[in-house]
């Protein structure tokens, strides 16, 4: 079986959001969202990020789809770096890959209960 290069690589992946206080909005501290995250999702594997509120699993999908830049760390997919993408590149990327939803919408949800509990 030939070895192949993992789809989507992340190394020592963080993000930093600044805190900004006063009339100034001077910089006042960071609040550290994601840090030192590292993983391998290979071809046909899936990876599951379960987490309390307030993780950063979220924050690790919109950095995976640049959406938001990291502080610093590592993004490769396909053996291609997403931190050096071209801006038409990354509109391409962005278009095969999507951030499933943490929540399904709430219609779905009372349907889902309705048919669970036998109403219509």
């Amino acid at each position: 079986m030939p070895i192949s290069s993992p789809l989507i690589h992340v190394r020592d992946l963080s993000k930093r959001f600044e805190v900004r206080r006063g009339a100034l909005r001077q910089i006042v501290g960071h609040v550290h969202a994601v840090e030192g995250a590292s993983f391998t999702i290979d071809r046909r594997e899936v990876l599951g990020l379960a987490g309390e509120s307030g993780s950063g699993k979220s924050t690790i999908a919109r950095l995976l789809l640049r959406l938001i830049e990291p502080t610093s760390g590592q993004i490769s997919f396909d053996g291609n770096d997403l931190l050096r993408l071209p801006a038409a590149e990354l509109r391409q990327f962005r278009r095969r890959a999507a951030m499933p939803r943490s929540r399904p919408p709430r219609r779905r949800r009372i349907r889902a209960c309705r048919a669970w509990s036998g109403g219509s």
